[in-house]
């Protein structure tokens, strides 16, 4: 999984108004997006208002724009007009993870060592076998990460995700590769970040069974 943290349908978003939520304010507001890539343009005049809470289900063909507008979203891909801001932010630094599940771990680490290297970055002083736990690695922890199976390494991406304290979420096909039960941990995640405040972006062409909650849609067409 490649980490890069930078620190439409009805919907039934759940919120927590008698308990304390940890991202009260979260706000992506997107407003007349032009976007293309390699000389082709994806998206003209797009605008979405999101605010805390909300998951949002990005569906469609390949190449119809929806990884490119994660990418937009973290940052890491130009616009070519209108605006994204995060929490009011024209930067999304300290606002946004951005998570697309492919590319290489640590490899010379163990399981346990290359959440660390993570935790250390996010100055997280949770056990490290703390946050392997919920995701079903504790056991692996001395294991080296060359070990683990792809829906293993899946999970380990999970935990990293965890302890990211960033309000905004853009995931890019999280669910590809996962057992049943590991896909209900990342919905399980999801709907945490959800009613912790949060905004998650996916990108999937697997529906999402998030429990409690239902996402909005947005649906991309086949670009010409």
């Amino acid at each position: 999984m490649h980490f890069l943290a930078l620190q439409c349908n009805d919907s039934a978003i759940m919120t927590r108004h008698s308990q304390t939520v940890n991202h009260p304010n979260t706000a992506l507001d997107i407003e007349d997006l032009s976007l293309s890539r390699g000389g082709h343009a994806l998206l003209q005049g797009l605008t979405l208002n999101l605010g805390s809470g909300t998951v949002l289900w990005l569906t469609g063909p390949n190449g119809s724009g929806k990884t490119s507008l994660l990418l937009a979203c973290a940052g890491l891909l130009p616009i070519d007009g209108g605006s994204i801001t995060w929490n009011g932010s024209e930067d999304p630094a300290c606002h946004v993870s951005y998570a697309a599940f492919s590319g290489p771990e640590r490899e010379g680490l163990t399981v346990g060592e290359d959440l660390k290297f993570w935790q250390t970055i996010h100055a997280d002083q949770t056990p490290t076998a703390e946050r392997l736990d919920p995701v079903g690695l504790k056991p692996f922890i001395d294991n080296p990460v060359t070990g683990l199976s792809t829906g293993q390494r899946r999970r380990l991406a999970l935990a990293r995700l965890s302890l990211m304290n960033t309000s905004i979420w853009l995931l890019d096909e999280p669910l590809v590769g996962l057992d049943k039960a590991g896909q209900a941990l990342v919905m399980k995640a999801v709907a945490a970040h959800s009613e912790d405040g949060g905004i998650t972006l996916i990108a999937s062409h697997q529906p999402l069974k998030l429990p409690k909650i239902t996402a909005q849609q947005l649906i991309f067409e086949a670009v010409a």
